[in-house]
């Protein structure tokens, strides 16, 4: 043999085998495996290999394999990942989606140790794990800690996905078929996923290829304020105070009752309220194929194929409610004795905040809202690899990789009135003639009865209301946002071990080495739909003009006050002949019993379509300020030198490397004039109502880095059983493209005065990108303690310090001098919300793990087995808050909480899993002035479970439920009583067959 088995050749092994490649080290072609071959069978042996990795690993790692995958109800690897201490996960549609690593989502994700593009976050170096099937996979890794031959490693984590390779196969054919239905408590289309596993090992050549196909129709309703961060303070005189002067002068107030005093009052609010019944169609496309073949025992030949396909519908329609972003007044009326006194809080507005949770809504505009976002995305990795054993003293592997994704979104948008449109000034122009946006709608404003103290909001129109299809209009359609992202990346690298023949004061050592250059585009061109609309001008000579537009409003007169505006009056009796209606009474738990009329989102999947069908001749318009393309090339370099020996009587083992990143990234952004002409077939056509601005400039912006990344890893045996760890490492990642390269959009909202007709007023400007951003960059410290009590026992605690050195971070504030969509600036400043290099910030944290098999139990109990873990965390970085008390960073939670009690004893095997997370910190929103509110996501508790009865060696049948107590996420602004939305996910249950040979 090359080298004895030992703790640091398994190292060296381990390493290899999930950093460079998901196979065994080159100078193992020629030996027996380094590391022990365990027979894993179920929850048990699945839980004793994982154990058996992280004893064996030098890093701080948790792993998950093969058995676990799919075994619990696991729609995508994320929702496997939540189980693992220090890891949580996001949700769409109730499944899980990307990864949060001890709070941070900086988690780069791998496959095979190398770098690979995720087609559903293109723009990014994390996957989204919703495109992915859990099937393709042979198990996960995740890396709380890294060596230095870990190339584009997360600030927190490494996610490293690993395949199935056919040389660990038995000789000869394996086949396994699964086919699987499942359905959920609140839709009633059932799913179906059919996946084929055929390999076949040769001795010296094998080939795998994995397929999984699956469709899912799952529910996500949304409750509550309907827009996210378009909040506001209303103001209103609601109460009579009185008031005293203290010892500083200062008036404070000392009661309040009902009335009014000539004093305004501020209450928070939302400028739109609704319930909306939302439904995600996806169908999923996973091939995953690996080629491996060794004709000697110093080369081997590797060949890895990994491809997915997504297509997902989003599909909303939803009763909104809304101040028309116009009425400030009167809008939200607290119901007595439901209005607290926040105080004026960390700002110099000199003013109380107040917040409610029973008012009612004095809404003047009631709208049936429907939305489609179809979204289909592709991607194709491919890894080629050739390890080598050149001699005793040195191997190496050299390796090409090559990944490349396509993303397609397309967003279409109906507002249809059940309001006339007279509440707020919105009126139709039709041969001189005006009238109301929609005749035969409801005249008033409507009062909306909102009530938050409920397990969920409830919402009260008045008696009939909804009822009557004719008071039903369609007055604003548009498609905007849609985007085609592409992206590439090419990476050629080197690795090699060089084994020498003196190891210094060491009883074994070894170093590695290694060079990788990678190039990497993502180009995103964001565009929106325009038509062509012809209307008289009323000018008393009979002109005519024909603009484009955009939004696609009733109201839009085509140039100025007195001519016709462009949209039509379009009813939806109109619409239900052509078979565009739908009728709704499904709202999820929160429904009120009345059925409600929409336009069908099904019919607005294929969103040029259904524009042409409303208004004809739409083109595509390019959104330059939102599209971008980012140049990234990336040279790294490491050394490492890995080590193994006895301190006294206490065996220790580590390594110690350093990683050099040079980078030069090239940020392409484009500016756009305002809203004035489109060239439409090398024609300059006047442009109205929202429609892009001309491409004005193209700016280039080139920031080259230079990094050095050292990392230590260490580990003392301090028993047989006892092991401690110590890791120090730098850590580096790269931004999300968008960050980078995406422009301003601009939040506009048409003017209802007469003289201002077809102006536009800019109400927000939201900065999405910036190219001078500077990566995340971190240290790390982790300390942990592991005691391995027995074969499947397993009891650690770890204590961990992430020091963020920068990060990009949003800034809200105020712009002064941004002009209106005729140049004329009618504002004292306008919000706008920006990304700039953050100041940095620090999380701390524990973690304790607890795993056993009660094997020693009599009888029946003895198939029992638990695994327990709890994160707890802390840190600064976020915002301040209302009170100016700085938050920790976004997207962190305190407290995690994973329980997962399992049993297997002959057929049977069954599982029970419950995930607690605290609340997150979502960032925070701006209200009135420069009052900053907290925004969190509300505690959320998961139950999962699985059960799984094996009839013989060949077939096995299982039923899984995943969330079966209905969970929801709900979301709060500062205060827990100041509820925002809620977001309702259904319960979902599967029944599967597996067939083996």
């Amino acid at each position: 043999m090359m080298f004895k088995r030992s703790k640091l050749a398994a190292s060296i092994s381990v390493c290899l085998v999930t950093l460079t490649a998901p196979y065994m080290a080159p100078g193992a072609l020629a030996q027996e495996s380094v590391v022990e071959e365990v027979l894993v069978l179920g929850i048990r042996g699945a839980a004793k290999k994982s154990i058996d990795q992280k004893w064996e690993a030098n890093s701080v790692i948790e792993s998950i394999t093969a058995e676990d995958i799919g075994k619990l109800p696991d729609a995508t690897i994320a929702d496997s990942l939540q189980r693992v201490t220090g890891v949580q996960i996001k949700r769409a549609a109730g499944e899980g989606s990307n990864v949060n690593i001890r709070g941070l989502s900086q988690v780069t994700s791998l496959i095979n140790g190398e770098q690979f593009i995720s087609a559903a976050s293109i723009t990014g170096l994390q996957a989204n794990f919703s495109d992915i099937p859990a099937e393709l996979l042979s198990g996960v890794d995740v890396y709380k800690s890294t060596d230095a031959g870990l190339i584009a490693g997360g600030i927190s984590g490494t996610v490293n996905l690993k395949t199935r390779q056919p040389l660990d196969l038995d000789e000869g054919a394996t086949g396994v078929a699964r086919i699987e239905a499942a359905n959920g408590t609140y839709t009633d289309q059932s799913g179906e996923k059919l996946t084929g596993f055929f390999g076949y090992n040769a001795g010296d050549m094998g080939v795998v290829v994995t397929v999984s196909a699956s469709d899912a129709t799952l529910a996500n309703y949304r409750y509550g304020m309907y827009g996210d961060f378009i909040y506001q303070g209303f103001a209103d005189d609601i109460l009579n105070s009185t008031f005293e002067t203290d010892a500083d002068g200062n008036k404070v107030i000392v009661s309040q009752e009902p009335g009014q005093d000539g004093i305004d009052e501020i209450v928070f609010g939302n400028i739109d309220y609704g319930v909306t019944n939302k439904i995600a169609n996806r169908e999923r496309l996973g091939v995953s194929s690996s080629f491996q073949y060794q004709p000697s025992s110093s080369i081997e030949f590797l060949a890895d194929v990994f491809y997915t396909k997504m297509d997902n519908e989003d599909l909303a329609s939803g009763i909104v409610s809304d101040s028309a972003w116009t009425k400030t007044r009167g809008y939200v009326v607290p119901q007595a004795g439901h209005l607290i006194n926040r105080g004026e809080g960390n700002s110099d507005e000199g003013f109380s905040l107040y917040t409610t949770d029973n008012f009612t809504l004095s809404a003047p505009r009631v709208l049936s809202k429907s939305a489609a976002t179809a979204t289909s995305t592709e991607s194709v990795n491919i890894n080629l690899q050739a390890n080598l054993v050149f001699n005793e003293s040195l191997e190496g592997s050299v390796r090409y990789v090559h990944g490349s994704a396509e993303s397609r979104v397309t967003n279409n948008v109906v507002d249809a009135h059940l309001t006339n449109g007279r509440q707020h000034g919105l009126y139709r122009r039709v041969d001189g003639v005006r009238e109301a946006a929609n005749p035969n709608g409801y005249e008033g404003a409507v009062p909306v009865g909102v009530d938050y103290r409920g397990k969920h909001p409830t919402f009260t129109l008045p008696a009939g209301f909804g009822t009557d299809l004719s008071a039903y209009a369609l007055t604003s359609t548009f498609s905007e946002g849609n985007a085609i992202d592409e992206a590439r990346l090419d990476a050629v690298r080197f690795d090699g071990t060089f084994l020498p023949s003196n190891t210094w004061v060491f009883d074994e050592a070894s170093i590695d080495f290694g060079v990788r250059v990678a190039q990497r585009e993502v180009e995103s061109m964001n565009y929106d739909l325009v038509a062509p609309f012809t209307r008289f001008l009323n000018d008393g000579q009979g002109g005519i003009e024909t603009s484009y537009a955009k939004w696609k409003d009733s109201g839009i007169p085509v140039s100025g006050d007195g001519s016709d505006t462009i949209g039509r009056l379009i009813t939806f009796e109109e619409l239900q002949e052509r078979g565009f209606i739908s009728e709704i009474s499904d709202f999820g738990p929160a429904s009120d019993g009345n059925s409600y009329f929409f336009i069908d989102p099904k019919t607005m999947v294929d969103a040029e379509g259904f524009q042409n069908a409303i208004y004809p001749g739409n083109v595509r318009a390019p959104n330059w300020f939102n599209s971008y393309k980012v140049e990234e090339d990336n040279v790294n370099l490491y050394v490492q030198a890995n080590f193994e020996g006895q301190l006294g009587i206490f065996p220790y083992s580590g390594n110690v490397g350093v990683q050099g990143v040079g980078s030069e990234i090239a940020v392409t952004g484009y500016g756009s004039g305002l809203t004035s002409t489109l060239d439409i077939a090398g024609q300059d056509i006047k442009a109205i109502s929202g429609a892009p601005g001309p491409l004005v400039s193209t700016t280039v912006t080139t920031k080259k880095t230079y990094d050095y990344l050292p990392r230590l890893n260490f580990s003392i045996d301090l028993l047989d059983s006892l092991k401690a760890r110590v890791s120090y490492t730098k850590n580096l990642t790269q931004l999300d493209a968008r960050l980078l390269g995406a422009g301003a959009q601009l939040t506009q909202i048409a003017y209802t005065q007469p003289e201002l007709a077809g102006v536009f007023g800019v109400r927000q400007i939201t900065e999405n990108g910036n190219p001078l951003l500077d990566p995340w960059s971190s240290t790390n410290l982790d300390i942990s303690l592991e005691w391995y009590f027995n074969d499947n026992g397993l009891f650690n605690v770890g204590l961990y310090q992430i020091d963020i050195d920068s990060f990009p971070t949003t800034v809200t504030g105020t712009v002064k001098g941004v002009a209106d969509t005729d140049g004329v600036v009618r504002n004292n400043g306008i919000p706008s919300i920006t990304q700039e290099n953050g100041r940095g910030g620090q999380l701390t944290g524990i973690e304790i793990g607890y795993q056993q098999a009660y094997d020693f139990l009599p009888g029946i109990l003895s198939g029992l087995g638990s695994n327990i873990n709890v994160t707890l965390a802390d840190g600064d970085g976020g915002t301040p808050d209302f009170y100016g008390n700085e938050n920790i960073l976004p997207d962190n939670s305190k407290e995690q909480f994973n329980f997962i009690l399992w049993y297997q004893k002959g057929p049977i095997q069954a599982r029970i899993a419950y995930n607690y997370r605290s609340d997150i910190y979502n960032g925070n929103a701006g209200v009135t002035g420069n009052h900053q509110l907290a925004s969190f996501n509300a505690p959320t508790e998961y139950v999962d479970a699985s059960f799984n009865y094996t009839i013989n060696d060949n077939f096995e049948v299982y039923v899984q439920g995943q969330n079966i107590t209905e969970e929801y996420e709900e979301s709060y602004l500062q205060w827990e009583g100041n509820r925002a939305s809620q977001n309702i996910f259904e319960a979902r249950y599967t029944l599967g067959v597996i067939g083996r040979f």
